[in-house]
């Protein structure tokens, strides 16, 4: 028989007990999904909340908020003797009438004393004019600094990011913001190939403001039809409702579906177009001023939010005990950034429209939301983030000696190897035999077609001088140039693998290839999932000498293709291809 201490030691010696290290490390992850906010005093929020207490002095030192956002200090004076308060004077206190004293010069404040007791008094300002002028001179001259230095040191590894002079129109750009919303870039971009090629632009004329979908055929056409043609993107059926009603209401007003008036429009009254659609918020209109009417703008998105509260350009709040800057997995809302950074680089001497993709693509390849790059990265002298990592205990950062070296270890560069594959590809000179049974060439498309070669099969009868090979079509030659907001989905090197010769490779001659230049060809299933793990010099080079490739392009019917498996296998594991594959299901 059991005695019942017994009992209970056995049962007490079977619990699991958790180690402590494991109950700290839940106890971060739990609170690091924290969502910090801006630190800023808005003019909902009164800011002099506090107790005033003069003591002895009759002047005091206190900051003041304008309506604008605005933070500069003021000489507030007490005057002692009592005056009648009426009853709907503006109460320093509760905050009506805000925190900034305007074109007035006294106001009526509630003053607090140390022993708690309360009165009214009547203060004046001793207002310094040029002083607010000087602060917003130096925050945007830092901040021009900021974004030089951001630019200067990115495009070293990107290359230059300037404005491409994509064709589209307006309506175009509505649409395919209505795409990018929720959705990855490349899930929204194959989203609007296939609108464009379901519906296409009939008599096409060339003009750089030209429709690229005959959207009057979108408009009348069944709802189920344009939600099935974007079905892959997701949330189908009310992006496609949505599409629909902001045709039926520009046809409704002007029997036509144009709105290439907004081009010659103030940024006012385009910025309050865009903002009375449905379905577009600050940053959806604020990306077509910037990227399709060519105003000056900066929108902020998620990548961008990331990138400026690691750079700690922004203030944000205290963060609780035991979270650091590199465990948040949340960051303040799009929206309050927005509004932050907004006039802050506005009015400066340069090129917000490359700031913004500069960003977009470092928030890809270096900045991402998991794991990012951190070694790598031209900018981790100058990151919170990557100090925060640093100075934490459970964080470990290799020392390195030089920025080149690989990312964070040998594991992780081997899982990341993995996920993206290199191949070798012949660039096509217009007069190439190959190339003249393609489509022209865009004319502003700055890369050629491309070839890209597989052995042959030891079975294959065909002779040893000859390979197989499929055709690479540039991003703007594939979209005929035309595309929303100026083509900023794609990548500056991206390019498509044709599927027809995917299927069915072509034969070609290996003399036809030996005067060619060669290059490397990236492959993977995302942009983020190319570059991770790389170094940073194997980026430039990626960027500068290389092409990059997530998908497949159907050359006779438009549409994009899923990239064949062929590009996804490693060129030393790459089959031998036949002349005549079984085709793909």
């Amino acid at each position: 028989m059991m005695y019942p201490e017994t009992d209970d030691r056995i049962r007490s010696s079977k619990r699991i007990k958790l180690p402590q290290t494991y109950l700290d490390k839940l106890k971060t992850n739990t609170m690091a999904k924290f969502k910090p906010k801006l630190m800023r005093s808005p003019t909902n929020t009164p800011s002099c909340r506090r107790v005033l207490d003069f003591g002895s002095v009759r002047t005091k030192t206190m900051k003041v908020y304008t309506k604008g956002g605005y933070c500069f200090t003021r000489q507030v004076a007490e005057y002692v003797e009592d005056v009648v308060v009426p009853d709907n004077s503006p109460s320093y206190y509760s905050g009506g009438g805000g925190s900034g004293f305007g074109s007035i010069r006294t106001k009526m404040m509630t003053i607090y004393t140390k022993g708690g007791d309360r009165f009214r008094r009547k203060v004046s300002m001793i207002c310094n004019e040029k002083e607010e002028e000087e602060w917003l001179t130096e925050e945007q001259e830092l901040f021009r600094q900021r974004a030089s230095s951001f630019i200067t040191a990115v495009r070293f590894v990107q290359g230059d990011r300037p404005f491409m002079g994509w064709k589209g129109s307006v309506v175009d750009s509505v649409v395919g913001v209505f795409l990018t919303q929720s959705a990855s870039d490349s899930s929204s971009s194959s989203a609007f190939m296939y609108l464009a090629a379901r519906y296409p632009k009939q008599n096409i004329t060339g003009e750089p403001t030209e429709d690229t979908v005959d959207w009057d055929a979108v408009r009348t056409a069944k709802r189920s039809e344009i939600s099935n043609a974007i079905e892959e993107r997701g949330m189908n059926k009310k992006i496609a409702q949505r599409t629909q009603e902001f045709l039926h209401s520009i046809h409704d007003n002007s029997k036509l579906i144009d709105l290439e008036w907004l081009r010659s429009a103030t940024a006012e009254e385009a910025k309050h177009y865009f903002m009375d659609v449905y379905g577009l918020g600050l940053k959806s209109t604020e990306c077509l001023r910037l990227l399709t009417l060519r105003q000056s703008a900066f929108p902020v998105d998620r990548h961008v939010c990331r990138i400026v509260v690691r750079l700690g350009w922004i203030p944000i709040e205290k963060l609780p005990d035991g979270v650091f800057l590199h465990q948040l997995k949340e960051y303040p809302h799009t929206d309050q950034v927005q509004e932050y950074l907004s006039w802050r680089l506005s009015n400066l001497d340069i090129d917000t429209y490359e700031l913004h993709c500069q960003m977009i693509t470092f928030g890809k390849v270096f900045c991402t939301k998991k794991k990012p790059n951190c070694n790598s990265c031209p900018l981790k002298n100058d990151c919170k983030h990557f100090a925060s990592a640093c100075a934490s205990e459970n964080a470990f950062v290799p020392e390195l000696e030089d920025i080149e070296d690989l990312c964070m270890g040998p594991k992780i560069s081997k899982i990341a190897s993995r996920s993206r594959t290199k191949h070798r590809v012949y660039e096509l000179y217009d007069t190439h035999p190959i190339v003249q049974q393609l489509d022209k060439r865009d004319q502003d498309d700055k890369h050629p077609y491309m070839l890209a070669v597989w052995p042959p099969a030891e079975e294959s009868s065909l002779e040893e001088e000859t390979v197989f090979g499929t055709f690479l079509v540039p991003c703007r030659t594939a979209t005929r140039g035309s595309f929303p907001l100026d083509g900023t989905y794609f990548q500056t090197n991206e390019v498509f693998a044709d599927d027809d010769t995917s299927e069915k490779p072509i034969v070609v001659p290996k003399k036809s290839l030996l005067e060619l230049n060669t290059k490397t060809l990236y492959c993977g299933t995302s942009i983020s999932n190319i570059f991770e793990g790389m170094s940073c010099k194997e980026k430039q080079e990626c960027f500068l000498k290389g092409y990059v490739c997530i998908r497949g392009f159907n050359m006779k019917t438009r549409e994009p293709r899923p990239l064949h498996r062929q590009f996804h296998q490693p060129l030393n594991e790459t089959k031998t291809v036949k002349a005549s594959p079984k085709p793909r299901k």
